[in-house]
């Protein structure tokens, strides 16, 4: 099941954040949101996200390696591509690291398409910015 993040998933998903990206939740961002996809009450996969006005930024899109090939990144995917289509979003965007050809390869099945390239995004490997009209 899919849903916005509840105040009980916050702190799962922050530690999920840090253990796996390495990073913590934005502080006093507004734009920030996440979705979580529970399977019972495990949280099994989220999508993090800033949402500006009519602009989209996925930041972080995690699912656990023992849910992986169930369709849930497709799910959380789709579901914020409904949510944000109806809150009049027209623009979305994200990096992607340019060797995670599984990633690409599933963002372009949602109208991802390639944008730019920006050099040593992830450190020493370069990110691809895809875009989604």
């Amino acid at each position: 099941m899919i849903q916005k993040m509840s105040k009980e998933d916050q702190i799962p998903v922050e530690n999920l954040l840090k253990e796996v990206f390495s990073v913590s939740f934005p502080q006093d961002n507004p734009f920030f949101q996440v979705l979580v996809y529970k399977d019972q009450e495990q949280i099994c996969g989220f999508l993090c996200y800033d949402k500006m006005y009519e602009q989209l930024e996925i930041e972080y899109l995690y699912v656990d390696p023992a849910y992986r090939r169930k369709k849930i990144a497709s799910q959380l995917l789709e579901f914020m591509i409904q949510e944000a289509s109806n809150d009049g979003v027209t623009s979305m965007s994200l990096e992607v690291n340019e060797h995670n050809q599984i990633a690409q390869k599933l963002y372009s099945k949602y109208g991802f398409k390639k944008g730019a390239i920006r050099k040593k995004y992830y450190g020493s490997e370069d990110g691809i910015l895809m875009i989604r009209k």
